[in-house]
Parts: structure tokens; sequence; C-alpha cells
């Protein structure tokens, strides 16, 4: 009788957790839903756990077909932006392994015409302490960055800017750093990188839509990119491949993209030795993966962006689970998303936005209209309006806009700003508090 009872209070909590985890997954797909609605934010996202794929979800659309929109799917492929430097890193990393380089070796046994090239060793690109100028900051990027340029004139442009300072004495991220690494890789292999991508990572995950991507090509259920202007989505130009390499060039799926992340991390693409060597190496800026933090959870991985893709995809070791979210156009903070996701995925208290906002006219915005400074830093913002929409610039930044979320706060949720206003006599600002990262700080007008 005790065996029944036993077995019977088993299936009852088995039964519970069952109805728990589903809960959360609906209220995921609700969260998504919110997003998508309120055009905060479209793509797909992945959670795996204990090596299986656990939830999968895909918002919003890739592109257009005679005028119609293209759902996207969780089989949709984005371009990851910067969480190719995880590859990159990766490939580097087994080529080192196999003796081919170390980490000491000197970046001048390569490319010594860029500055201090003697001094910098692999170790410096795989961590940002190079002090390589970042060439996606060339002043006439804009002029190039679509039409993509050759190995050589890139090569060139690197040098022709001086190091930014000495090799290992300070940290700076720079594009530059993965894209010589990704010729490197090709110089060493006498392969493609997309034939080393092939042979060392995605032979070893089983992934089959992991590549170097060119011209974006709607009927293999790539995603086109979008920002979200004059209310509605409008796509962006393209980046040519030539141009991030071995620094943004890969595409994928979510599923594939979490799944490499799981794999890397927990130590099934490199050796044991190599992967401690990863995660430990993780201070300011690792080789190449950086550290997250939910609360109490620690995890690894990294956030990508190129053109208005937006990645991130990340591991935690202590509760065996993989996220990635590839999103093809985003009005909304990444890591806020990401935080709510693991939040309701873990059970933990979290409630969805209602995204709610209130329509001003511009006799009521007219009254915060100047130029706002503040003791604490020399940067000014300037305060506009346009059409029942509050508009913001700082020094040297470009204007964006802000929502209503009462008669006196407004907020950009992408950006994670808000500003409140403080009157006085009704139609007098006192001051304007502008909070972002949990800071705020207060500017007068």
């Amino acid at each position: 009788m005790k065996k029944k009872l036993n077995l019977l209070l088993l299936a009852c909590c088995c039964s519970v957790a069952a109805n728990a985890q589903t809960d959360n997954f609906k209220k995921l797909d609700s969260f998504f839903d919110a997003l998508a609605a309120n055009n905060k934010a479209m793509g797909s996202i992945v959670i795996r756990q204990n090596g299986q794929t656990v939830y999968s979800k895909a918002t919003g659309f890739r592109g257009y077909k005679a005028g119609e929109k293209i759902p996207s799917t969780p089989a949709t492929i984005y371009r990851l932006g910067s969480i190719s430097k995880v590859y990159t890193a990766a490939i580097i990393f087994q080529l080192i392994q196999q003796g081919r380089l170390t980490m000491e070796t000197a970046l001048s046994k390569y490319y010594p015409a860029i500055p201090n090239a003697a001094d910098i060793k692999i170790k410096h690109l795989l961590n940002h302490s190079s002090g390589i100028f970042n060439i996606t900051t060339d002043s006439t990027y804009t002029n190039w960055y679509k039409t993509g340029l050759s190995k050589n004139e890139m090569l060139k442009k690197m040098a022709g800017h001086p190091a930014v300072f000495n090799p290992g004495t300070s940290t700076r991220y720079s594009n530059s750093n993965f894209i010589l690494l990704g010729y490197i890789i090709e110089d060493i292999s006498k392969k493609t990188y997309q034939q080393n991508l092939d042979e060392l990572i995605n032979k070893k995950t089983g992934a089959s839509h992991t590549y170097y991507f060119s011209k974006t090509d709607a009927a293999k259920n790539e995603a086109y990119s979008y920002a979200y202007e004059n209310n509605q989505w409008e796509e962006q130009p393209e980046t040519h491949q030539s141009i991030p390499h071995g620094a943004g060039a890969i595409a994928a799926t979510a599923e594939e993209t979490a799944l490499f992340m799981e794999q890397y991390i927990s130590g099934n693409i490199l050796s044991r030795q190599w992967t401690d060597t990863v995660i430990t190496g993780v201070k300011q800026l690792g080789y190449g993966i950086m550290k997250f933090t939910f609360d109490t959870l620690t995890g690894y991985g990294h956030n990508g962006a190129i053109d208005e893709f937006r990645s991130t995809a990340f591991y935690l070791p202590g509760q065996k689970i993989a996220m990635a979210f590839l999103s093809n156009g985003i009005n909304y903070q990444l890591n806020d998303i990401m935080n709510a996701a693991t939040k309701i995925y873990l059970q933990q208290p979290f409630t969805i936005p209602t995204f709610a906002t209130i329509e001003l006219k511009d006799a009521d915005l007219a009254k915060f209209n100047g130029v706002y400074s503040t003791d604490k830093f020399p940067l000014k913002i300037t305060i506009d309006h346009k059409e029942g929409k509050l508009l913001a610039q700082a020094t040297g930044q470009m204007q964006f806009s802000l929502d209503a979320q009462s008669p006196t706060i407004f907020a950009n949720e992408q950006f994670g700003v808000v500003l409140e206003f403080v009157l006085t006599n009704g139609d007098t600002v006192k001051e304007m508090i502008l909070k972002q990262g949990g800071a705020a700080v207060s500017f007068t007008k």
C-alpha cells in the first residue's frame, strides 16, 4: 500500500510540475506576442535545457512577397552580428589545440603593417586589448559598408589608423580584432572561413543552417532587417559580408545558435583545458565571450548587432540552460527582453508590460522645448516636438522620439531612456530628470 501511495504522490508532483511549465510557456507566448503586437520586437527565441529544446517561438515577419508580409518561423535565418566572434574564437582555439599557433603568436607574423603588430599577440586580439583602431568607426564607413572592400583594402584602412593604446595596457571593443582573426584562420588553414566553420563547428554541432552570409535571399528563409520609423517597420540597407568577416558575418537560426553556445561553453567543442581557459578569461572583455548575470545566475555568451538585426545567445552552466533570441526588428531594450524571458522560464515573478502610451497635442509639448544641461557632465540635451511626438537630441548624437507615458513622463524603450519633467506653476519646467540604466540625472533648462 505504501509503494502505491508513493507512486501516486510522484505522479501528482510530476503533473503539477508539468502544468507549471506549461503555464510558463503560455506566459512566454503572451510576452512575445505583446512585443510583436506593440511593434516592440520581432524575431525568434529558443530555450534549451539539459540538451533538449524546450521552447521555440517566432513572431513578426522576415520580408515581403507581392506586398504581403512573410511570417517568420523558428526556421528563419538571421544575421548574428557580433555573436559571430564566439564562432571565430572557437575556431582559433581549435587551431591552437592543433599546435598551428599559440596565444603568444605575434600579429606581425601575418600582418606586419598593422601598428604595433610585433607587440600584438593572438590573446590581445581575442580579448580586445590590442589597441587596434575599430575599423567600423572609420569616418568614411558609410561610403563602403554596403558595397564591400577587398581584404587588401580592409587591411590598408586598418593600417592607416594609429594605435588607440599600447597592447595589453587597456581594453576597448574593436571589430578589427576579429576581422584579423578571421583572416588568420584562412591564412593558416588555406581554406575559406566557411570551410573552417563547417569543419570545426557545424560538423561537431550538427548545424546545417549556420553559414557566412551573402546578399539576403528570401528563398532561403533569410530575414531582412527593419527599423521602426514613421509608425511602421521600414527595411534597412545591408552590410556587405566582406566588412564584418570574422567579427560578424555569420547567419543562423535561433535553434542552431542556442545549440552552438550550449556545446561551446559546456565543453563539447574544445578540450576541457581550453574551455576552462575561455571561461576563466572573462574579465572585462573575455576571449570572444562575455559574462551574463541574471540576479544570482551566471552565464556566458555574446550579443550582436548588424544593420537592424539584434541578437543575444548565452549558456547558464549551473542550470544547463541555453537561450538565443535573434531579431530582425527591435524597438525595445534587448537586455530587458532576455531578462523577462529568463524570469518567466525560471518561474520568477514578472508582469508583462502593457506598453500603454497616451496621445498629446503639440500645444501640450511646446513647454518642454529648449536646451537642457547638467553639472554632472558636459553633454547637453535639446528637446523639441513634432506632430505630437517629443524629440530629444544629445550633443553629437542622433535625434530620437519618445512616447508619452503621462503628461510629463516620456520614454524611448529601444534606448532604455526615460525623461521626466518636473513642473512649477502649471506649465513652467523646473527640471528634467534623465533615467537610464538605473541612474537618474537632473538637468536644468
